[in-house]
């Protein structure tokens, strides 16, 4: 079946936002690894990701949200490379980078927001529950299994 030239279009369009929200989501990670949470900006991460800072507001509507999109993309990354390590039954090295200190720190910032933005609170859990449902998937184990 041809794509039309709108589909096309349409396409390369979803293309170069997908590839400016991967661009905001490494500046914003590399920024609160480096600063933490709370003395980032959204200035200086948009600067980062080569994006003007209204356009950033247009991926994400305040730094928080910008927060929990990392959180989730990290949450994802660690959840890859477990699967990964579980699946090739040996010490895989893409493993060491989910562990390192920055990243648990990031995190736990993260996670602390909770008890001051009930926002945030809904979207961990969220996020929680997607992790828990993929672990579950990929070690076959239901999440009904609470010692599993």
């Amino acid at each position: 079946m041809l794509k039309t030239r709108e589909t096309r279009v349409e396409e390369r369009k979803e293309e170069k936002r997908s590839e400016k929200r991967d661009r905001i989501l490494r500046a914003a990670e590399a920024i609160f690894l480096d600063k933490g949470f709370h003395a980032a900006s959204m200035n200086e991460i948009a600067e980062a990701a080569d994006v003007s800072t209204p356009h950033l507001y247009n991926f994400y509507a305040s730094k928080a949200a910008l927060a929990l999109a990392v959180q989730l993309k990290m949450g994802q990354e660690t959840f890859d490379a477990l699967k990964t390590a579980m699946s090739a039954g040996k010490k895989n090295p893409s493993c060491e980078s989910i562990f390192d200190s920055r990243r648990s720190s990031l995190m736990l910032t993260i996670l602390t927001e909770c008890t001051r933005n009930p926002d945030i609170k809904e979207k961990i859990t969220e996020n929680g529950a997607r992790l828990r449902a993929m672990i579950s998937e990929a070690g076959g184990i239901s999440q009904d299994d609470q010692e599993g």
